[in-house]
């Protein structure tokens, strides 16, 4: 159920944002002085600021970076073990529940075997996949 106190909060965020956008517009169309005017980037990212859009960028950001480390530490205990493991041994093995041995098989980085167990393939994991392809990129 919405209130009062609810509605007038949406309002006053829907204001704020009407306003950025009534500026970016003025710069774009040359509107504004230039003795006053701010830089698109400065509207952009106060109005960016205004919708909350800042913080939750970083926590999203930091939950993928931590489920691809916990994957390269899964994947690197299925690895060194040489041999494979049932479900069992990987979650004694990577320290504690493994939840994702199917979508390991489904991508490639581990293949199941006769025997119901799972055996590491050569198909290589990378955790920071941002980092590599900004070095990729600085590199080419």
């Amino acid at each position: 159920m919405i209130t009062a106190k609810r509605v007038a909060g949406l309002l006053a965020e829907a204001e704020a944002d009407v306003v950025a956008l009534r500026r970016v517009l003025a710069l774009c169309n040359g509107h504004a002085r230039t003795a006053k005017a701010e830089t698109i980037d400065a509207v952009v990212g106060r109005a960016i600021a205004v919708r909350g859009g800042g913080a939750k960028r970083g926590a999203v950001f930091a939950s993928v970076k931590a489920k691809r480390q916990e994957t390269a530490r899964i994947l690197n205990a299925i690895g060194e073990a040489g041999r494979p493991l049932s479900s069992e041994e990987i979650a004694a093995a990577a320290g504690g529940p493994v939840r994702f041995l199917g979508s390991f098989v489904r991508r490639g980085y581990v293949k199941k075997t006769a025997a119901g167990k799972y055996a590491r393939t050569a198909k290589v994991f990378i955790p920071d996949k941002v980092a590599a392809d900004r070095a990729k990129r600085a590199g080419a």
